[in-house]
Order: C-alpha cells, then sequence, then structure tokens
C-alpha cells in the first residue's frame, strides 16, 4: 500500500519515533510510505514533504489542506496515519475531499471544547496507546466506543539488550525526554526539588534547546542533547526516569526504571504496578498535569537505586505488549479493514468446474462452461488490467498484499479437478498469463472426466 505518515512537531517526540518505527517496518515489508511534518529528525526510509502544521491561521490552514489533496493524488495514497491534533485536523479535511481511508493514532491526552466534541477529525479510526486515552476520548469528547481500538507504541525489542548492571563510582541517573510543556516543568522540579545532585551523576537527555533556567544548572547536571544510541545511555545508567517509550526502553534494557510523567508519578516499575503503567503510558495519560506528590520522588529514586535490575519478567510483557512486528501486524490488519470497508474494493474470486469443447462433453451435472466463452472471459479481464493471484501468493507475501497500488487483482478457481482443466483450461492459462488455483478431488474413480 501507498501510506502517508502525518506529525506535527518542533522537536523529537515519541510520535515521531513510533510513526517512523512502524514506517521503516511497513517499508521492510513492501510498502511505500511518505511522511508529512513540520521537521523529522529520526532516520526514515521514504519521502519526506516539510509542512508547517504548527502554523494554524485559517489561510494556513486552507493551505494544509491543499498540499494534502495533492500529495494524495500525486502519489496514489490509499490510507492516511495521523499523529498528532494538528496534522489530523488538516488530513481528516483533505481524505474527506479524497475519500481516502485514515486512523490516526492519538498519543496524549486530548483537550476538551465545544468544537472538539462536535468535530473530531480522526478519520475512520482512532487509535489510542493505551487505555486512559481511551476512556477519556470517551467520557469528554464523546468519541464512540466503536471508533476506538488501543493500540499500544510499537517498539524494535530486538535493538534492546538486558546488560550487567553498570559499576559506576556514583550512580548514574539518566533523565530522557523533551523540555518543553509538563515534561519540562517535571524535569525542572525534579532537578531542583527531588534529586541530589551532589551525590548523585545526573544527566538529561533532550533534544530540546536549553532555556534560560535549565542553563543554569548545568554546572550540576549534564546535558549532552539528543542522542540516536539512547539504548547505550540507558545500559550505563543506575536509574532511568521517563514516561512512554522511554520507561519501555529502559525496561527493555533491564534497568531500573521510575515511570513518571507529565500526569502522573507510577513509581519503580515492578509486576504489581505494571498493568496501571501500561494503561496510562507508564505516567503520560491522566485527568490532570503533573498530579504528583513531589515529596514521594526522593525515596522512590532510593528505591530504584538498590535493585540491579528490573525482573525479567517485566522485560518479558514489554516485549509481548509492544514489539513492533506485532504491533505493525495488527496495523496492516486494520489498515486493509479499513480501506475495504471505505471504498467498498474488494479482490473478486471466479470459481469455474468444469470446460468443455461442444454440446457432446455436457455430461450428468450442467456445472460446465464452453472453452469458447471461457477465451471471452480471459480477454475481458486482460482488456481491463486484471492479474491473477493465487492464495499462495497471499500466504507468501501477505494478505495485504492483493491492495497494491495500481494493481487489479483476481483470483481463479476450479473445482474437483476434471480432466478438461488440464487439457482445455492449462493453454487458455498459458496464453494469457495467468494463474488459477484448482481444487483436485483425490481417490475417486467413478467419473471418467475427473483427473486420475
Amino acid at each position: 500500500m501507498n501510506i502517508l505518515m502525518a506529525l506535527s512537531q518542533l522537536e523529537v517526540t515519541g510520535a515521531e519515533v513510533y510513526a517512523t518505527s512502524v514506517g521503516n517496518e511497513l517499508t521492510r515489508r513492501g510498502h511505500q510510505v511518505f511522511y508529512v511534518s513540520d521537521t523529522l529528525t529520526k532516520a526514515h526510509d521514504g519521502l519526506f514533504f516539510k509542512l508547517r502544521f504548527n502554523k494554524r491561521s485559517i489561510p494556513r490552514r486552507f493551505w494544509h489542506v491543499a498540499y494534502l489533496v495533492y500529495l494524495i493524488k500525486k502519489h496514489q495514497i490509499q490510507l492516511v496515519h495521523a499523529h498528532s491534533r494538528a496534522s489530523s485536523w488538516s488530513c481528516h479535511i483533505a481524505c474527506r475531499l479524497t475519500n481516502t481511508p485514515m486512523v490516526t493514532t492519538v498519543h496524549g491526552r486530548q483537550p476538551v471544547h465545544i468544537s472538539r466534541k462536535k468535530f473530531h477529525a480522526m478519520g475512520d479510526k482512532a487509535l489510542p496507546v493505551c487505555e486512559a486515552i481511551r476512556e477519556q476520548l470517551i467520557k469528554d469528547l464523546n468519541v464512540p466506543e466503536s471508533q476506538l481500538h488501543v493500540s499500544r507504541n510499537g517498539i524494535e525489542t530486538s535493538i534492546f539488550k538486558r546488560s550487567a548492571a553498570p559499576n559506576n563510582p556514583k550512580p548514574v541517573i539518566s533523565i530522557i525526554g523533551r523540555l518543553s510543556g509538563p515534561k519540562g516543568e517535571l524535569c525542572y522540579r525534579l532537578l531542583t526539588e527531588c534529586l541530589d545532585l551532589d551525590r548523585y551523576q545526573v544527566q538529561v537527555i533532550t533534544g530540546t534547546p536549553l532555556t534560560e533556567r535549565f542553563s543554569a544548572l548545568q554546572d550540576k547536571v549534564s546535558f549532552p542533547g539528543y542522542s540516536a544510541n539512547v539504548e547505550q545511555i540507558m545500559a550505563q545508567s543506575d536509574l532511568v526516569i521517563g514516561a512512554g517509550r522511554v520507561a519501555m526502553e529502559a525496561l527493555l534494557c533491564g534497568r531500573p526504571t521510575l515511570a513518571i510523567g507529565e500526569a502522573s508519578c507510577v513509581g519503580i516499575i515492578e509486576l504489581d504496578n505494571l498493568n496501571q503503567a501500561m494503561a496510562t503510558n507508564f505516567g503520560d495519560i491522566g485527568p490532570h498535569d503533573l498530579a504528583i506528590d513531589f515529596q514521594q520522588i526522593p525515596a522512590l529514586i532510593e528505591q530504584g537505586l538498590s535493585q540491579p535490575h528490573c525482573t525479567q519478567e517485566i522485560t518479558e510483557q514489554i516485549k509481548l505488549n509492544y514489539d513492533l512486528q506485532v504491533i505493525v501486524n495488527e496495523l496492516e490488519n486494520l489498515y486493509q479493514t479499513f480501506y475495504v470497508n471505505k471504498l467498498q474494493r474488494e479482490v473478486p474470486i471466479i470459481m469455474y468446474h468444469r470446460f468443455i469443447r461442444d454440446d457432446s462433453e455436457k455430461g450428468v451435472h450442467g456445472t460446465y462452461l464452453h472453452v469458447q466463452q471461457l477465451e471471452k472471459h480471459f480477454q475481458l479481464l486482460k482488456k481491463m488490467g486484471f492479474e491473477t493471484l493465487t492464495f499462495k501468493d497471499l500466504s507468501e507475501k501477505g494478505f495485504i498484499h492483493r491492495l497494491q497500488p495500481g494493481k487489479r487483482f483476481i483470483i481463479i478457481t476450479v473445482d474437483d479437478g476434471y480432466r478438461d482443466n488440464y487439457d482445455l483450461l492449462l493453454p487458455l492459462l498459458k496464453k494469457y498469463q495467468f494463474k488459477a488455483v484448482v481444487y483436485v478431488v483425490t481417490g475417486e474413480n467413478f467419473n471418467a472426466g475427473m483427473s486420475k
């Protein structure tokens, strides 16, 4: 399929990591993936088109929609997958105008206002990454439950390996995430209220430019900037602090992890709070921003530093729920379901039985077709641009293979395996370069016309 990933961000976000991870895996599977966004930092396979979704004036929004319509038509986009509020709004309009299927992955809590309740602008299906977002969409925005499907973050779990606990002279604590919005406020309060900057070696891994208040802490806190090798940083950390993908990746590395996000503090991840962590995207999603008791954080930090690893069972649970292959398999199933249902396009299947040259070969049953008529069928299919598929093709290449852009596929099937399938059908299949699936009845000799 031709798929357009739409994002809107000015710095690296979890949504960008998710979109490029999923997009690269889709590309490996043979899909053609395009990206449109304000910026795109993570490595990606596929064309990137810059569009300033964050400029939201009325004239700009008209331009966004017009440009998206152009991209959809020029690149024969079959499905749009949006990953942010700003991009989903414009994509929703463009997809309505072009009758293009669209889904939106909802990565965070949504603002609530009257227009948002009346105009959800999420396409044909919304995919919240956790249960807390799903419940908020239902309760606060009146999104029908039937329009929602929880689809978790996809992580290339094979990249992250459990390793021996680091032997640092001073405990290394890594805070990973952006410094804008509530996450920036959270990080600042952790640094100034909760962490002993003399006792611990604290580093903040972020792609956000430092503001004055963070620059003032540089004599005691390390700000090495954005890193493309975050798994190595995690492996060398005694404790990782973060939410969302950061927490998941740290647990895949086996590191003690304090899950705390812009909504809540789950605590040090253990088996008894893992389900709560997953439901809130590891502290990122909740009814209110920063509903956190900061006085409890120092004790949680000490608890995390006392553990050399998280348990193996936690790592296995993260793999089970967030493995990229599993998530992309699920997305492929959703993509083709939305595409077929919206456009009412599916691969037709023709079922034949017997073929005859003249009426003397009719036999007892009337399930036959004159071979001259069969050739007319094949000539028409060829003229209409159809190519044939077999079930083996779909098994080897994936069921979604049937939805290739610019292709018209049909499946030809023939029942019972009569001898005329070989004598009359096969030459025509070769002539028109078609394939067919023949179901053969074996072990019977009561019908002289049946293949043996």
